[in-house]
């Protein structure tokens, strides 16, 4: 899962990266965030854009937010077609690199 953009912004660069984007994250930390998802239902991790790690002193993405992939389809300002709806499934989850607890 890649994290696109928020939906809303302009420039180039970002209006390539929403070409790319499939789903919109809908409630939670990622509302309004497009991504791009490979699976066609059950939960998947979008990093949680802007966190700073524990503390604001670790790396960035170290949380993440689940998200329930479900068949419905919404339309979105600037998409050429329907996009995957992502609904928040709860709490954000830190996620720990390096394979440490």
């Amino acid at each position: 899962m890649t994290p696109q953009r928020r939906a809303g912004r302009g420039g180039r660069r970002e209006a390539a990266c929403r070409s790319a984007a499939n789903a919109v994250c809908l409630g939670g930390p990622c509302h309004g965030l497009l991504t791009r998802v490979d699976q066609d239902l059950g939960l998947v991790r979008v990093p949680v854009p802007n966190d700073t790690g524990p503390d604001d002193t670790g790396p960035r993405g170290t949380v993440t937010a689940e998200y329930l992939v479900t068949r419905e389809r919404v339309h979105q300002p600037g998409q050429s077609g329907p996009l995957l709806a992502l609904h928040w499934a709860g709490v954000p989850v830190r996620v720990c690199r390096g394979g440490g607890p």
